[in-house]
């Protein structure tokens, strides 16, 4: 193996996706959540027009797609309760405030 030269820093590199990025520290975990929130409204009640969708919608997507979860289960966590507050838990995220 071919040594590394000393002027060049050793890299580990790990892209962020956008559900990552979106949940770093500052990332806005509350928004984060309201955004999975509207995804799961979008998939198993109503279509939230494009115009209304969160900055994070696409994110929230990718995020919920990586929980796995049914569409039943995603319909059982849209209102809050234990179903949601698990699915949040498995995501990474809080409960989203009241506004």
């Amino acid at each position: 193996m071919t040594p590394r030269p000393t002027n060049v820093p050793a890299l580990n590199v790990i892209p962020l996706t956008r559900a990552d990025d979106a949940m770093a520290p500052g990332g806005g975990g509350d928004a984060m959540s309201a955004a999975v929130l509207q995804v799961m409204t979008n998939l198993a009640i109503e279509r939230v027009p494009l115009d209304q969708r969160s900055p994070l919608f696409d994110a929230a997507q990718e995020l919920l797609t990586q929980a796995g979860r049914s569409p039943v289960e995603m319909l059982e966590a849209v209102e809050p309760g234990p179903e949601q507050d698990s699915l949040f838990e498995e995501l990474g995220l809080g409960r989203p405030r009241e506004e």
